[in-house]
């Protein structure tokens, strides 16, 4: 694995990255910085869950930000799972091998969701590839991990929407009880990113 050093708000992290995992980019960067305006906003979760982990930047950034209690991560991919096992040593994080966070209970204080949103690439071939292609996305996934990190969490939600998903993410909080507190957003070329922070009520 190599390592790369991903910031945001004075948040620095040394995160280790497998070549069949997403790596942690701009919008990864935009969650990590709405998970800090949570806590300055107040915010003082003790449980923790970040859905489609990958390399488990935003449970890490969950843990170095808020030291909650108990903290988990859960990722279809056995490439990522192994890769955020690796970043999350010495944390006490469970990280599973599931679809979206099927494999685990609600009633979280925070979840964190950055979800594909981009087209798969037609060249990525083989095992590795396979599991590659699930990080990139398909039609209806950023709304279906929009609806599942609202189901899991009890109390906040940070989540990633990019206007190339097709989705609406402050209208899918909305309709699932959520209010948006804030959001971090940047523009890339033709992209729009926004990272929410929402609470329920």
């Amino acid at each position: 694995m190599e390592e790369k050093l991903v910031e945001a708000g004075g948040l620095r992290l040394r995160i280790a990255v497998d070549r069949c995992v997403y790596p942690p980019l701009e919008d990864s960067e935009l969650a990590l910085e709405a998970l800090l305006l949570l806590a300055r906003l107040g915010a003082r979760p003790t449980s923790a869950l970040d859905i489609g982990t990958g390399t488990g930047v935003l449970a890490l950034g969950a843990h170095k930000i808020f030291r909650p209690r108990i903290i988990a991560a859960t990722d279809i991919s056995p490439y990522a799972v192994r890769t955020a096992l690796a970043n999350l040593e010495g944390t006490g994080a469970l990280v599973a091998r599931c679809f979206l966070a099927r494999c685990l209970r609600p009633g979280w204080d925070l979840v964190t969701a950055n979800p594909p949103y981009l087209p798969v690439k037609d060249e990525l071939e083989g095992d590795c590839g396979r599991y590659e292609a699930l990080s990139w996305g398909w039609p209806g996934m950023a709304e279906a991990f929009c609806r599942e990190a609202a189901s899991m969490s009890r109390r906040y939600v940070v989540i990633v929407d990019s206007s190339l998903s097709g989705y609406d993410a402050r209208s899918c909080l909305a309709e699932q009880g959520f209010r948006v507190l804030a959001g971090v957003e940047r523009r890339f070329f033709m992209e729009r990113l926004v990272a929410y922070a929402a609470v329920r009520g």
